[in-house]
């Protein structure tokens, strides 16, 4: 998924999250990715579309999926979904491992065992969740 700043990369078990600043190139290796279908607003149902007429805040904002599809969604905005989970941080030649418990649009704030460890999202590398 190619978001507002960041790439997501998914896998079956965990995803890691790329800041586009971090990125010095993309190689194709061989295989190409499939291609999956862009969200198509066309075949929804009724129900649906006339909430997101009348009620499209409150429809929109309560979905990170259609955050994405309509605003694109920031790098902080999206680690929101991940607070209190456990996630992996490379900073460096450094992989951090705590529980996320606070985000804001400048950094991220770990939880290590009982201190507390602040990132600037500017040199966050890239980050692993686990599903």
């Amino acid at each position: 998924m190619a978001a507002f700043d960041f790439v997501l990369l998914s896998r079956d078990d965990y995803k890691i999250i790329v800041p586009y600043e971090q990125i010095e190139s993309v190689k194709s290796s061989g295989c190409y990715a499939e291609l999956v279908p862009e969200a198509n607003l066309l075949n929804i149902g009724p129900r649906l579309r006339r909430k997101l007429t009348f009620q499209f805040g409150k429809v929109v904002g309560s979905s990170p999926e259609l955050i994405q599809l309509f605003f694109k969604i920031p790098l902080a905005v999206y680690l929101l979904l991940f607070e209190e989970q456990t996630i992996k941080v490379r900073v460096g030649r450094s992989l951090i491992e705590g529980v996320l418990v606070d985000v804001n649009k400048e950094s991220i704030v770990l939880k290590l065992n009982n201190e507390k460890s602040i990132i600037a999202i500017g040199n966050i590398g890239y980050i692993v969740v686990d599903k």
